[in-house]
Order: C-alpha cells, then sequence, then structure tokens
C-alpha cells in the first residue's frame, strides 16, 4: 500500500508539472498533495476524507495535512483539474 501511495503521487506530482502547475509559496500543502490524499480517500477509505487525511496525516507521510476545511476548499477548487485529469 505504501508503494502505491508514493507512486500516486509521483504520478500526481509529474502531472501538474506538465500541466505548468506551480504551487503558492505560502500553501501548507502542493496541489499533488491534495489530489494524493483525495485519490487515496478513493481507493482505500470509500471516499471518505477525513479518514485518508487522519491515515496520510502522520509525519511520515504528510505531517502537514490541512484542516478538514482547508482541504475540502483546496479540493473544489482543483476539481476542472481533476476532471481533466481523468
Amino acid at each position: 500500500m505504501e508503494t502505491k501511495i508514493i507512486n500516486l503521487y509521483v504520478i500526481c506530482a509529474e502531472s501538474l508539472g506538465h500541466m505548468n502547475l506551480c504551487d503558492h509559496d505560502q500553501s501548507e500543502m502542493s496541489e499533488a498533495e491534495v489530489v494524493t490524499t483525495a485519490l487515496v480517500a478513493m481507493l482505500y477509505f470509500r471516499g471518505n476524507y477525513v479518514q485518508a487525511q487522519r491515515w496520510l496525516g502522520v509525519p511520515h507521510y504528510m505531517p502537514r495535512m490541512l484542516s478538514k476545511g482547508q482541504f475540502s476548499r483546496r479540493l473544489t477548487r482543483l476539481q476542472p483539474l481533476l476532471l481533466s485529469l481523468f
């Protein structure tokens, strides 16, 4: 599972890089981390973002996890991007 998550992150980061999307300097999480969290929620937690955030929020994966509201706003903002990726 760990290898799959790392591969998902790399694919997301590379895809966003090819789309010339840059993260804001003050953002706590990168766009690739937000997309990876959403994909992990879909694949392993039946779409439950909160469980995916808790699980990925340990220091080993993504130590700067956003709050539920912040994550939801970022994911909503990324919705057109996700639709174009998939």
